[in-house]
């Protein structure tokens, strides 16, 4: 006599609705598919800030990570900012970028690792391109020790911080722009 199989067992999937962080509007901007609210605590979710902010930003991304479900909102942080690679490549002629790097700590003590990029008008020389870097590092270090974690992503966003060091780099030798290349926040 055959044995009877056992039957499976389906959980029916429901939607929940995915949030901004505060320092975005904190407005419904997705919807994911989940068994639990709990299946979607660690979620990653990846974006460009012109679908989120409905602005000109299309050439940067941001990652958000779910930290918390409340009823059928999850809702999020922001893990990541970025910039485009071709966005970048695009302005940049060849041996005219100078990319400078910190990790330290914002006024709140959250942990951030900037990555700012000066762009020159022409090539330059070595020594100058060294003197460059070590002043967008120090330059880097000051603004981010100096805010909070919420005004620092929304003068990144807005350009203040990158309108602020190509001010700062112009005295060394001139400058075409500075863009954000990544802001990881930990």
């Amino acid at each position: 006599m055959a044995k009877k199989a056992a039957k499976i067992k389906i959980k029916k999937k429901k939607w929940f609705e995915i949030a901004l962080p505060k320092i975005l509007k904190g407005e419904v901007f997705a919807e994911a598919l989940a068994e639990t609210p709990e299946k979607l605590i660690g979620r990653n979710i990846n974006a460009s800030l012109g679908d989120i902010l409905s602005a000109s930003k299309k050439h940067m991304n941001i990652a958000l990570k779910i930290n918390e479900v409340k009823t059928n909102t999850a809702h999020t942080r922001i893990k990541s900012i970025s910039v485009n690679e071709h966005y970048l490549s695009r302005k940049t002629k060849k041996n005219s970028k100078i990319s400078g790097r910190k990790i330290t700590k914002t006024k709140d003590g959250v942990k951030v690792d900037l990555r700012l990029c000066a762009i020159c008008t022409s090539h330059c020389l070595t020594t100058t391109k060294k003197e460059i870097r070590k002043k967008l590092e120090e330059f880097i270090n000051n603004v981010v020790t100096k805010t909070k974690e919420e005004g620092l992503i929304m003068d990144l966003i807005s350009n203040n911080i990158q309108l602020n060091a190509k001010k700062e780099l112009h005295k060394i030798y001139p400058i075409r722009n500075v863009e954000l290349e990544k802001l990881v926040i930990e």
